[in-house]
């Protein structure tokens, strides 16, 4: 009777030691999927909040349009066209680099991530929020070449006002989001 009681103790005792290692290999798998959730609701944010940012260049476009004479509306339109894609393409080779990469101590410009090298998974263990995170910054980086545009239209030519958006792309905007 005794070595019965003692053998249901311990069957009891092993069912729950089974049930906490149960429990533990649910928790920890619990906590990897919300910290998965976590990312992702991030990245959707990024996007998202990196499109509204974008859009600013529709925004931008219209009212330069309207400020200026109706033989100048192509051109405006077409330069703030050719405004972003500048601007992502200098802040994909440059840019993005000079304001995010590691600095190695010195503080002014980054040293890595040149033409997006090395950001896989580096910015956040996810290789989407780190795309999602360049867009993002991408946006900012041409609305803020964008913004000057309204203020110089018809007073430059096409073709410097272009030069202005790949320095604005690569020397302005990035020195100051890094710093």
């Amino acid at each position: 009777q005794q070595t019965k009681r003692t053998l249901h103790k311990m069957a009891g005792s092993v069912e729950v030691v089974a049930l906490q290692a149960q429990l533990a290999t649910m928790n920890a798998t619990m906590n990897a999927e919300m910290n998965q959730l976590y990312v992702d609701v991030d990245t959707a944010w990024l996007v998202l909040t990196g499109s509204i940012v974008f859009f600013m260049q529709a925004g931008f476009s219209m009212l330069e349009a309207g400020a200026v004479s109706s033989k100048n509306v192509i051109n405006i339109l077409f330069k703030n066209v050719m405004d972003g894609a500048i601007a992502a393409i200098c802040f994909w080779l440059v840019g993005f680099g000079i304001g995010f990469g590691d600095d190695d101590g010195h503080g002014i410009v980054g040293t890595n991530y040149y033409a997006l090298v090395g950001i896989d998974g580096d910015l956040g263990d996810v290789k989407g929020y780190s795309y999602a995170n360049f867009f993002f910054q991408w946006a900012f980086a041409g609305t803020a070449a964008t913004i000057v545009s309204g203020s110089v239209a018809e007073r430059t030519k096409f073709e410097a006002y272009l030069l202005f958006s790949a320095i604005c792309s690569i020397v302005i905007y990035p020195p100051v989001v890094h710093w």
